[in-house]
């Protein structure tokens, strides 16, 4: 998509191929090379934009800011010559252009890739010290970098806080930035950066450089509690209550005494009682005795021993306990995307009934070991087992007899062609093909009776979180982290093409699903809605506001019911023929990952971050069951037969019989 720069634009958004603006008549080209691919955020002074470098020959992804007519905050030349000095620090997007146009100020930047500590904390859940203590490792260096420069960020918060691919910590944002000796207050009364995060004396307009470290406070016990940095503090008392809140998320405060000091100090109201520097910051983070390890549980621990372990799901890139990293000597991938398997799999196999488990038998290991599972799929047989991992490969497990009776067992064939984790899966109707939602941008087409890749979809601009095909099989949609659902016509061979590209969503969507009509799609994501459309139009047909961002979403078998999970942990039931809001059930106290209806539709499963199972009854929305079988997040699937599988970042891959006497019932 090509978006208008031109604020007045009533209509900005355009095809990508156009290169005047089909509304207002304006050059798409900002200065004859940048493309604005979409509006990322827009203030009172100001629009953020994500662009494309057309002069360049790689044609990058760059962030410009584009600031209007008289706007206070509009950096001074001084102030743009720090910034191009910064812009030489590794972890400081480089400055790329700065210019004036129609009275407009623009600042274009480096684009940096990787997940800020807000989705790492969607993501993930709340940190806790070691993490804390890494940030502040990691960030405190930038920030002393930035103060030398007489410079004050004014905007430190979990956005601008990027962890790379590589682990290490970016700091964006700095177009907030303004010279020390400046004092800023707006004619209106604003103050910039976020207010939650801003010191006081920066929202009375008299930033200084503990501002920035008192905002980088105020990030850490946001990131440790998971709550608004607006309920943490008492308004009475003029103090942070930080502690309780914390006491109340853990059982056990997970916060030394050191820490718990050092972040006492960085939100002292009067900035004579705060660090003076960044550096001071860090020599008491170190002078201090190290206890961070001695009041972790013994999950944490291992947790902190295993340092660069994932633990919680993406529909973004993860790290180690932020992103799972893959080294590039891991992947299986040759010059031209292949498939290594042995032995091949008999044609029969998709006929074939599924094994049950013994009745009685709580789980059965299907696999373990093999890397970070984010995503488990099943052939609609119920004989063959799919995961996607972390390391960009599909594993396939065929459920015979022999596998049962040695559980765990080898996986039968490794699918290899993703450069990066496997988000999500999806298996045709007929079982004979497998679509796969990558966090390379792209989707592949497999087929699963010889193992071979199809055909690779490409089109999204970051990356795919889920995909979904329609009752025939005809249709398969994607959609992920651009915001856009994409509906792709299949052929039975499996080659497929664009159809239509859908735009609705303000926010990354996270979850699809087809009704049993094979047409009606609905779509859910952060933005808190789900999308009602008709795939055979492609038009929107209506949007129900969960008012909670949303990470899971599935459709009841006979198509009335939409099952979506949120981030806060509940799972709210729609009918979607009525269009209205049935019941709500609290049913974890972390997001909600993963929801799968039984073949009759009569109960639902959950999963969460922790790696909980629960079970409950649809039209009631009581518990029936709760499992604890992973220690990390886990994503479910049923099979036709009744067969819940559950996959884990923990590698595990677990097989559930929900009859079983084994069940934690809930009394």
């Amino acid at each position: 998509m090509s978006y208008c720069f031109n604020p007045e634009c009533p209509t900005p958004q355009n095809p990508s191929e156009v290169e005047i603006c089909q509304s207002c008549g304006s050059s798409l080209l900002l200065k004859d090379r940048y493309r604005i691919d979409r509006k990322l955020s827009e203030g009172t002074d100001r629009r953020t934009f994500l662009a494309i470098d057309e002069d360049r020959p790689a044609q990058p992804h760059c962030i410009i800011e584009q600031f209007f007519p008289n706007a206070k905050t509009a950096p001074s030349s001084g102030t743009i010559e720090r910034f191009d000095e910064l812009g030489r620090h590794p972890q400081i997007p480089a400055l790329w252009a700065s210019f004036d146009r129609d009275n407009y100020r623009y600042i274009v930047r480096e684009y940096v890739e990787g997940l800020n500590l807000e989705q790492e904390l969607e993501l993930e859940g709340r940190f806790g010290e070691v993490q804390i203590r890494e940030l502040l490792d990691g960030v405190l260096p930038i920030l002393q970098q930035v103060h030398d420069r007489q410079l004050v960020h004014r905007d430190i918060r979990p956005e601008n806080l990027i962890r790379r691919e590589d682990g290490t910590m970016a700091l964006v944002g700095l177009a907030s930035a303004q010279l020390t000796k400046q004092r800023f207050a707006s004619p209106t009364g604003e103050m910039s950066g976020s207010p939650e995060y801003a010191a006081p004396e920066q929202i009375r307009g008299q930033a200084i450089a503990s501002s920035d470290l008192y905002s980088l406070g105020v990030v850490c016990i946001h990131l440790l509690t998971d709550l608004d940095p607006f309920s943490l503090f008492e308004a009475r008392t003029d103090s942070w209550i930080w502690r309780s809140h914390l006491k109340r998320a853990a059982e056990n405060n997970p916060v030394s005494r050191s820490l718990g000091r050092i972040l006492d100090r960085l939100l002292a109201y009067s900035p004579k009682d705060r660090y003076r520097s960044a550096k001071e910051v860090l020599e008491d983070l170190h002078a201090t005795p190290h206890q961070a390890l001695a009041v972790l549980q013994p999950k944490q621990w291992q947790v902190a021993a295993l340092g660069c372990t994932a633990l919680a799901l993406g529909m973004s890139t993860l790290h180690s306990l932020h992103r799972p990293m893959v080294p590039q000597t891991a992947l299986q991938t040759p010059s031209s995307p292949s498939t290594l398997h042995s032995p091949p799999r008999s044609p029969q196999l998709y006929q074939k009934p599924a094994p049950q488990l013994p009745y009685g038998a709580a789980t059965q290991t299907l696999s373990s070991g093999w890397g970070s599972i984010w995503s488990v799929a099943v052939t609609p047989d119920g004989g063959t087992v799919v995961s996607g991992d972390a390391d960009g490969n599909i594993r396939i497990h065929t459920m015979d007899r022999n596998c049962l009776k040695s559980m765990p067992c080898q996986p039968d064939r490794v699918l290899v062609g993703h450069s990066g984790a496997v988000w999500e899966l999806a298996v045709s109707p007929n079982g004979r093909l497998l679509a796969s939602a990558s966090e390379d941008r792209t989707v592949k087409i497999w087929d699963l009776e010889t193992g071979k890749l199809v055909e690779t979809l490409e089109g999204h601009t970051d990356d795919v979180y889920a995909v979904a095909f329609n009752k025939n099989g005809r249709t398969l949609a994607s959609a992920g982290k651009d915001g856009t659902v994409r509906l792709w016509y299949v052929r039975s061979s499996g080659k497929a093409h664009l159809r239509r590209t859908l735009r609705g969503h303000s926010d990354k969507v996270n979850a699809l699903a087809f009704g049993t009509d094979g047409y009606t799609l609905a779509s859910a994501g952060k933005d808190g809605t789900v999308m009602l459309w008709d795939s055979r139009t492609a038009r929107l047909d209506s949007t129900l506001d969960v008012n909670v961002p949303i990470w899971s979403l599935d459709m009841s078998p006979d198509g009335r019911t939409l099952a979506v999970g949120g981030k806060d942990g509940t799972i709210q039931l729609w009918n979607t023929s009525k269009r209205r809001y049935e019941r709500t059930i609290s049913a974890h106290s972390k997001l909600v990952r993963s929801l799968a209806f039984s073949p009759s539709g009569r109960s639902i499963a959950s999963s969460d971050l922790d790696g909980t199972v629960r079970l409950w009854k649809t039209q009631t929305g009581r518990a029936i069951a709760k499992l604890k079988p992973h220690s990390g997040m886990a994503d479910l699937a049923y099979s036709r037969q009744g067969l819940i599988v559950s996959g884990s970042s923990d590698t595990k891959i677990k097989l559930w019989s929900p009859c079983a006497r084994h069940w934690q019932m809930k009394r």
